[in-house]
């Protein structure tokens, strides 16, 4: 719910031509949120002076800031009213610049001052009126610390683009007592900068753009940037040219991921572009409802049959460029954007003259390639009866989804497959992954700095969620989730809050369920983890999920965990079984088991046997497997196993991104395959096709409920991991056994 923000008497007014005195004075006999604010805040004041207590008809707002009303009341017909049933609203102030140095010194008292009972009271602090707001701010200390600016920004950057948010920062700089811009500006420098990443300029030149952009603002305004820091950044002038040296980078980087047969259809296009000219695509490929003039169209592209010869430029068409489902297929993680019109793809035209790589040859080379195996399977049946990697492409290029059984066939059970989905990098997630999953979980949201609402970290994780929910609706078995970081900011006396805000959340959005993720509890959260957990599911629609996140080391502290209260309330937990080796020891992400010796507790087996025997209940837990490897620089061989040995750990790789799977090595004791480079004195720990069949293996023997999945835009483009565990997901004979097979 919008907030007002005016000054006194100040309030907007709509009227007709010639009825602007009339529609003034109507305006000042009129409450709005802030005026009935006041009033509800006087009328307790009020009460308490004459009855001592505030009957249970009035409303109650004592130490409840303005921008929480809504949380509680609702208004209606200028007065704040007691709300009649369970939805609540979450209330934002109009955002106002400091140019607008009056309102802007009322907005910031108002973000920090309850029970005020009129404008006088925002004025007054320490007992001295004082005349201006802008006065009574830096008295009350809020205009003169650096902290009150970042907080501004971080606000800004949850809801303005870029340019907006430069714009922003120039005029705090401007109307504002900032001492400390430098590090204000290496704070937001990626939502500074955010505009120019998307045009897929470099990093370094997209921070540059926008420190250019700020000087420029700053000279237009009569003033130098450098008054506030000098950072030295090259001058470089924005404007369509492409930078063709990190396009020709980017493009052999992406080509040397391709398998060996997608590499063969790639080359083909290109040898035939070079041979038959550059194509400019013309035909609106949306508009064709025919499956198989689609794919013959691109198999003509191919074959160099389509196109005129002597334009010099194959460029993407408006079409495909921008947003829509055809794009985002085809494209896929380079759509950097979920919802920003002609993204990345807008800029990587092909120069012929100056032999770049075609992007699209690139990314359509594998939508070519799932046309030629279409046309191999149309000639030789026989030869692909079992090629069953690509899903079929329906009329409106959606992809059907998949149930995993065939013909004829009754499923047992329902396999519980979760993936979460990173709101933060650039994967977007497919339809083809969207219809083999039982539960889809977007990670993540977190708990405001207040600690009674939840909001997204920035507008481009709002953007993808967004994305995903308009997607979802064509998969009604797929279950919807958000993941909620708990971090620092829970407070126990704003539960309640918080809990009605999730509600209201998952309602708005008609989201299936909320999975809570309070892997690193203080000591003085986890005597609140169980009521807290009990509050949420007495409040919580009933055919809404809970789940909850436990990490893998975990048992160091989690004895100290109420487990069995706690998986009474949930209905499921997700291990997070991943990530026992980091720092200087090198291992796999998720060993199944480590054999004998000092590594023999670090291992899914152990971790999965902790919780099942504390809880006495194998149905709610979903066993976890990374989709990505981990990656350690200056090994050292060990004379103990090939697979421990000290390094340097340098970072996660998704599966996708691994170039060099020939070459693993296999380890008996984990169940794990490995590469250790002793040229280069490197080593890679990663999951495979091999070590997730055995990981299925052990989910039916150990009669565990499901499988999660860290992360689904981790895999490749054929889902080659997603698809191993759904061809290897075997349900138990009984399925609502909850028998234990571990030696508790």
């Amino acid at each position: 719910m919008q907030l007002k923000v005016h000054l006194k008497n100040a309030q907007g007014v709509a009227y007709k031509e010639g009825e602007e005195k009339d529609a003034a004075e109507r305006g000042q006999l009129r409450e709005t949120t802030l005026t009935a604010w006041f009033a509800a805040n006087k009328r307790c004041y009020d009460e308490l002076e004459s009855a001592g207590m505030i009957p249970e008809d009035v409303v109650d707002c004592r130490g409840i800031y303005y921008v929480e009303m809504p949380e509680h009341f609702q208004f209606t017909k200028g007065k704040w009213t007691l709300r009649k049933n369970a939805t609540r609203s979450i209330g934002r102030m109009h955002f106002v610049s400091p140019r607008d140095q009056e309102r802007f010194a009322l907005r910031v008292m108002l973000l920090n001052v309850t029970d005020a009972k009129s404008y006088e009271d925002l004025q007054t602090v320490g007992g001295v009126f004082y005349e201006k707001f802008v006065d009574a701010a830096k008295a009350a200390g809020y205009l003169t610390e650096d902290i009150f600016y970042e907080k501004s920004l971080e606000e800004a950057a949850s809801f303005h683009s870029a340019p907006q948010l430069r714009g922003f920062f120039v005029t705090l700089l401007m109307f504002g007592e900032i001492h400390n811009a430098e590090e204000l500006w290496y704070r937001f420098v990626d939502d500074f900068s955010e505009d120019f990443l998307y045009k897929h300029f470099p990093k370094e030149k997209a921070k540059a753009l926008a420190y250019n952009d700020l000087i420029d603002r700053m000279n237009a305004m009569g003033e130098k940037l450098d008054k506030w820091m000098s950072l030295g950044f090259e001058r470089i002038i924005p404007d369509d040219v492409i930078d063709f040296d990190y396009c020709s980078k980017e493009g052999d980087r992406m080509r040397s991921t391709l398998v060996a047969e997608q590499e063969e259809v790639v080359k083909a296009v290109l040898d035939a572009v070079k041979s038959g000219g550059v194509y400019h695509l013309k035909t609106n490929m949306r508009a064709q409802n025919a499956e198989e003039e689609w794919k013959n169209f691109l198999l003509g592209v191919g074959d160099g049959l389509k196109g005129e010869e002597g334009t010099g430029v194959m460029e993407v068409p408006e079409d495909l460029r921008c947003d829509g489902d055809l794009a985002k297929e085809i494209f896929g993680s380079l759509l950097r954007n979920g919802n920003r019109k002609c993204g990345f793809l807008k800029n990587c035209v092909l120069g012929y003259g100056v032999g770049i790589i075609a992007f699209f040859i690139f990314i359509c080379g594998l939508y070519v390639y799932k046309a030629v195996e279409w046309r191999n399977y149309k000639l030789n049946p026989q030869k692909m009866q079992n090629f069953t990697r690509f899903p079929k492409i329906s009329s409106d290029f959606g992809i059907q989804k998949l149930n995993g059984t065939s013909e004829g066939s009754k499923k047992l059970c329902q396999p519980r497959i979760i993936g979460y989905y990173k709101g933060w990098d650039n994967q977007i997630i497919r339809s083809s992954q969207l219809g083999k999953l039982s539960h889809v979980i977007f990670k993540y949201l977190v708990i405001s700095k207040n600690g009674s609402t939840i909001e997204f970290k920035n507008n481009l994780e709002e953007a993808k969620f967004l994305d995903l929910k308009r997607r979802i609706g064509d998969f009604k078995e797929t279950k919807s989730m958000i993941s909620l970081d708990f971090g620092k900011n829970f407070k126990m006396e704003k539960s309640q809050a918080l809990i009605t805000n999730i509600n209201s959340f998952l309602d708005f959005h008609n989201w299936d369920g909320v999975d809570i993720d309070w892997r690193h509890p203080t000591p003085e959260d986890i005597p609140n983890q169980v009521k807290f957990l009990r509050n949420l599911k007495k409040s919580i629609n009933p055919k809404k999920l809970i789940s909850m996140v436990f990490g893998g080391l975990e048992w160091t502290y989690s004895y100290q965990m109420d487990l069995k209260n706690l998986i009474e309330n949930l209905d499921y937990l997700n291990i997070f079984s991943m990530d026992y080796y980091n720092g200087n020891l090198t291992g796999p992400p998720a060993p199944l088991f480590s054999g004998d010796g000092e590594f023999r507790g670090f291992n899914v087996d152990r971790t999965m046997k902790y919780f099942v025997c504390n809880t006495k209940n194998s149905k709610k837990m979903n066993i976890g497997v990374p989709f990505y490897g981990k990656f350690w620089k200056n090994v050292k061989k060990e004379p103990k196993d090939g697979i421990w040995n000290s390094g340097n750990f340098e970072n996660n790789i998704p599966w996708r991104s691994i170039n060099f799977k020939k070459s693993e090595k296999w380890h008996k004791y984990s169940m794990t395959p490995f590469i250790l480079d002793s040229e280069k004195n490197t080593f890679l720990g990663f999951e495979n096709q091999k070590s997730l069949k055995k990981k299925m293996e052990y989910l039916k023997k150990k009669n565990l409920g499901g499988l999660m999945i860290e992360s689904i835009g981790d895999d490749d483009d054929i889902d080659s991991l997603l698809d191993t565990v759904v061809e290897n997901f075997e349900c138990v004979e009984k399925e609502n056994s909850n028998l234990v097979n571990y030696k508790c």
